[in-house]
């Protein structure tokens, strides 16, 4: 077939829609012996928004349920690995350049968000720093399927903003870790005396937003 002749131990060759599993080994967790399935993510916008020295790579992720790799079919039915939150509250940052945070909420209107019973907004896919001529052998080549992403997944429009980045030798314990906190919930943002702090400090936050985008444009008026 056509793929077995692209070197995907490579990522200048890698596209949208492929898919790799990663076996995970030497986290002394029960997960030994499963494979973490990454989705390449690409974002046409960022593509050519976005220039870097070290490439960075997006994907989802998700686990396999055994220790064997699964299908692709088998893959279109995994949970997907919850990477970053942030709350409700912060849902239409960040701002644009010099916009107002009421013109902010205008250009995001058409947005739908899906916040889970502690106010949180979720994102699933995150970004990794790759070397120039760094090679990824451990990184086992499945196939290509552009799988649907969840419809619940907060996106804010910055390649580089709240979403989890990582480089190749923290990959399996940096997921480990998020598929620890936010799928299974061990997060202390779970319990509620850090929850109630976390949405007065995002609501403190928009307001002190909204103040200083009120004084420069105050400012602007008077010079």
């Amino acid at each position: 077939m056509e793929f077995n002749k692209i070197d995907k131990t490579n990522s200048k060759n890698w596209k949208n829609g492929d898919i790799f599993a990663v076996k995970i080994e030497n986290t002394d967790t029960e997960f030994d012996g499963k494979y973490l399935i990454l989705l390449k993510y690409v974002n046409p916008e960022w593509e050519e928004k976005y220039k870097y020295k070290m490439t960075v790579h997006s994907f989802r992720a998700k686990m396999s349920k055994t220790i064997e790799i699964p299908s692709i079919a088998e893959i279109d039915q995994l949970d997907y690995i919850i990477t970053s939150y942030r709350h409700y509250e912060e849902r239409f940052l960040p701002l644009n350049g010099g916009e107002s945070y009421e013109e902010c909420v205008s250009r995001k209107k058409h947005i739908k968000f899906y916040p889970d019973k502690y106010n949180y907004l979720y994102t699933y896919y995150f970004n990794m720093f790759t070397k120039k001529r760094e090679k990824f052998n451990e990184f086992i080549y499945i196939g290509n399927k552009v799988i649907k992403k969840p419809k619940e997944e907060y996106e804010s429009g910055l390649q580089l903003d709240y979403e989890l980045v990582v480089f190749k030798k923290d990959l399996v314990k940096e997921i480990i870790n998020a598929y620890n906190e936010f799928n299974l919930k061990k997060s202390d943002i779970y319990e509620s005396e850090k929850h109630d702090l976390i949405e007065k400090n995002a609501k403190m936050q928009i307001e002190t937003i909204k103040y200083v985008k009120r004084q420069m444009f105050k400012h602007k008026e008077n010079n």
